[in-house]
C-alpha cells in the first residue's frame, strides 16, 4: 500500500521554495514508469480533469520538449518536459495561474527489494514573498496526491490502453500568463535542471 513523507525547504532571501515528497509502491519501476511517462494516463490516477499533448517530444510523444496541457476545473496550465530518462527520471516546468516562477519538478523512480520509491520534488520562486508558505502547502498536497496516486495505480490492474495520440490545440485551451523508510536517508537534491505539479 502506498504511503508518503514530505520535506520542505525555503530561502527567505530569494523566495526559492523546495517541496520534496516520497511515496512507496509495491509495484516495480517498470510498472510505474509507463504511467508517469504518458501524461494522458494522469487523469486516471490524479485530480487532473484532462491532460493531453499539444506538442510531441523526443522521443515522441513523451520525451524532451513535449508540451503537455492540463485542466483542473476551470483552471488550465501547460508544461514542457525538460528531462526524459526511461525508466527512472522525468522533469518538467510549469506555466499557469499559480503565482510562482522558475518552476521545475523532478521525478525519480528508485527500485527497492519490495517495489519502488517515487521521489517527486518541485522547486520554484514565489511571485510575492508573503505567499511562500501558502504555495509550499499547496504544492506539498499536489505532489503528495500525485505520488501516492501513481504508486497505487501502478499496483493495480493495468489501466485502459494509452491515449498517447491525444493532442490538443493550445489556441483553443487558453492558459493564463506566466506569473506556477529508506525514506529518511534519501535527502539529496536532484542534480541538473530542477520542478507539480
Amino acid at each position: 500500500m502506498a504511503n508518503s513523507t514530505e520535506v520542505e525547504h525555503h530561502d527567505a532571501a530569494n523566495r526559492r521554495q523546495i517541496v520534496h515528497v516520497r511515496a512507496l509502491s509495491a509495484a516495480s519501476v517498470d510498472a510505474v514508469w509507463p504511467l508517469l511517462a504518458d501524461v494522458t494516463t494522469w487523469p486516471d490516477w490524479s485530480s487532473f480533469g484532462a491532460a493531453a499533448y499539444s506538442r510531441d517530444g523526443d522521443p515522441p510523444p513523451h520525451g524532451v520538449g513535449a508540451q503537455r496541457a492540463f485542466r483542473v476545473g476551470i483552471f488550465r496550465s501547460i508544461d514542457t518536459v525538460l528531462l526524459f530518462e526511461p525508466p527512472t527520471r522525468l522533469s518538467y516546468d510549469y506555466r499557469g495561474p499559480l503565482p510562482i516562477e522558475d518552476y521545475r519538478a523532478d521525478v525519480e523512480l528508485i527500485a527497492t527489494d519490495t517495489g519502488s520509491v517515487i521521489v517527486w520534488q518541485s522547486e520554484f520562486v514565489t511571485s510575492f514573498p508573503m505567499l511562500g508558505g501558502l504555495m509550499r502547502l499547496l504544492l506539498r498536497k499536489v505532489l503528495r496526491d500525485l505520488a501516492t496516486g501513481l504508486a497505487r495505480a501502478a499496483e493495480q490492474a493495468p489501466l485502459t490502453p494509452s491515449r498517447s495520440g491525444l493532442h490538443v490545440d493550445l489556441a483553443e485551451e487558453a492558459v493564463p500568463a506566466e506569473q506556477p523508510e529508506l525514506i529518511t536517508n534519501y535527502d539529496r537534491p536532484h542534480g541538473g535542471p530542477g520542478n507539480e505539479q
